[in-house]
């Protein structure tokens, strides 16, 4: 057997380093896996991530793919776009309708790196494609088996690829046409699950959750032994994460605390013009984004008595997990599937202000069984091995439907 995964960029940045564990873990189950990235805006110059040597990544076809795009004009692009007048029909029947230049676009793309993953992988009736978003690599998996049905397909589905009011749609392009034609739509949240049920009811069977793991460690986050809180929050700085709440807080925090953020993105520049003239008990450290390893490094060597997330929109954050099996205890918006992971106690509303987040902080205190507890439920529930062996049961599922 071989799986053919379709990422976004993984296993070169930006993001989606939570896919590690992942695949790493299910690359001790199956025979052969490839990994494709079909982001148009990738470079071929970013180093990529440490993984396994079991685990092929195939660069070509979207390094030809970008190559022909950027050579285009707006008329070669158009006319790839509208080579499928089929599935234009069928997307503009949905209501309220997306403009035509945005189905075009997207179309055009998608059936680009189709056909440059076409003609630099052979396929066999017994691979199986795994789309990671449930956007355009879903839809290229889509296209790739539309006459190929006895090839396997499945998409995971995530936040960004679930909610299209995170980019102001009515709905996703092309999303229905190809989800329609997945064996199996794996959302990371129940939360997820149910949205794109409620959407797509006449596949509803074959929308499940499948739970996103980590790598389960014995080694524990070290006690704080000083008087100063430590407070710890790890993203994008992107709008849809709204860290500037935790920036605001900051005048309205009475008790001494020192705010750690990992990650940056565009919104750095905002946020740091809500810290300037703190008072002296309040520390800020931007330590910017940082390998994946050295992410985890972190978690096991310094102290953190709270992670913090103050999202508007989310799947299940990986972040969490990753401090739940070092112990950490976390505050999160009840956003997406926040809910499922997050201690019912350290749910709050997910229109808190930054004094919410700031009372949060000077309330703070933690007792002696919360650690153990947010560690059992990473252990039991976001472990990337567990869930590696119930991903391969799916795949037996559906190999052997008829």
């Amino acid at each position: 057997m071989r799986l053919i995964f379709l990422t976004d960029h993984w296993p070169y940045p930006p993001g989606e380093t939570f896919l590690t564990s992942d695949i790493e873990a299910l690359s001790k189950h199956i025979d052969e896996i490839i990994v494709v990235p079909v982001g148009l805006d990738f470079e071929e110059s970013s180093v990529p991530y440490s993984i396994s040597p079991k685990i092929s990544v195939n660069i070509k076809p979207v390094t030809l793919a970008v190559k022909a795009w950027n050579s285009w004009g707006k008329f070669r692009r158009a006319i790839k776009g509208l080579s499928r007048p089929d599935i234009l029909r069928s997307e503009r029947s949905r209501k309220p309708s997306l403009p035509w230049s945005i189905i075009i676009g997207e179309l055009a793309q998608s059936l680009l790196l189709k056909d440059t993953i076409a003609r630099t992988i052979t396929l066999s009736n017994n691979d199986i494609i795994v789309a990671y978003w449930a956007n355009r690599p879903a839809t290229i998996a889509a296209l790739l088996t539309e006459n190929r049905t006895e090839i396997k397909t499945i998409s995971f589905a995530h936040g960004g690829d679930i909610y299209a009011s995170r980019v102001n749609y009515p709905h996703l392009p092309l999303q229905e046409w190809a989800l329609h034609r997945m064996d199996r739509v794996l959302s990371v949240s129940d939360a997820g699950r149910d949205h794109l049920r409620t959407t797509f009811p006449e596949f509803h069977d074959r929308i499940q959750t499948h739970r996103l793991g980590v790598v389960s460690t014995d080694i524990k986050n070290p006690k704080n032994t000083t008087e100063t809180l430590q407070i710890l929050s790890l993203s994008s700085l992107v709008e849809v994460k709204r860290v500037q709440l935790i920036a605001q807080a900051m005048p309205f925090i009475t008790r001494k605390i020192r705010w750690t953020h990992i990650g940056d993105g565009p919104e750095r520049n905002n946020i740091m013009s809500y810290l300037t003239d703190l008072p002296p008990h309040i520390e800020v450290e931007f330590l910017g984004k940082l390998p994946h390893h050295s992410v985890l490094q972190y978690l096991k060597t310094e102290p953190i008595d709270l992670m913090l997330n103050t999202s508007s929109s989310e799947g299940v954050p990986v972040s969490i997990m990753e401090a739940y099996s070092h112990g950490i205890p976390v505050v999160a918006t009840d956003v997406g599937g926040n809910s499922e992971i997050v201690l019912k106690e350290h749910i709050i509303p997910s229109d808190s202000n930054s004094e919410d987040i700031a009372k949060i902080i000077n309330e703070w205190s933690e007792d002696s069984q919360m650690r153990e507890k947010v560690n059992i439920i990473q252990s039991e529930n976001f472990d990337s091995t567990i869930n590696a062996q119930k991903f391969i049961s799916i795949i037996d599922e559906i190999t052997n439907e008829i």
